[in-house]
């Protein structure tokens, strides 16, 4: 597949990344999120086609593949002793779990964390730069899945689940 098709997805997953090490160099050693560290890790996640096509496309899944071969697993395949097999490519989600969240639901908002950063931080003390606004996050992912899906012929509601990047590849 034309890599080019991914230029915008692979822009936002840039974005995403600036966020999250700024993230990592303000609270340090207060995230618990690291190597080794899984309770994200939890669920076969679905993900968009941009998502989906650009893991298939991407040598981390090859590799991972390789590794893994075809298994089944009660959390992410690509979780392998507690590591991500695939760190380099993972998904949108992947990159912000955990992480403090703004999240806006039926005109309220919200800040999220996962349970083990927020021993030690105090959500609400938080200045709202320090958070991820997941409903722009989303929207951003949605208009870059759109125009993917456009370019490619797609349809854009389908989504895949992670697992079956091991029975293609496999």
């Amino acid at each position: 597949m034309d890599r080019s098709l991914f230029k915008h997805y692979e822009a936002l997953q840039r974005k995403i990344d600036r966020y999250c090490d700024q993230a990592r160099q303000k609270f340090g050693p207060r995230l618990q999120c690291r190597a080794g560290c899984a309770l994200c890790c939890a669920q076969d996640i679905a993900v968009l086609p941009v998502e989906f096509h650009f893991l298939r496309a991407h040598p981390a899944i090859t590799e991972a593949t390789k590794q893994l071969g075809t298994r089944t697993s009660q959390g992410c395949v690509f979780l392998h002793e507690d590591r991500c097999t695939i760190y380099q490519a993972r998904p949108v989600i992947c990159r912000t779990h955990g992480l403090p969240l703004l999240v806006r639901s039926g005109g309220t908002q919200q800040r999220d964390c996962c349970p083990l950063n927020t021993r030690s931080l105090v959500l609400e003390s938080l200045e709202r730069s320090d958070l991820l606004d997941l409903e722009t996050l989303n929207t951003m992912l949605g208009a870059v899945n759109l125009l993917f899906c456009r370019q490619t012929g797609r349809e854009r509601e389908q989504k895949h689940r992670l697992s079956s990047l091991l029975t293609i590849q496999g």
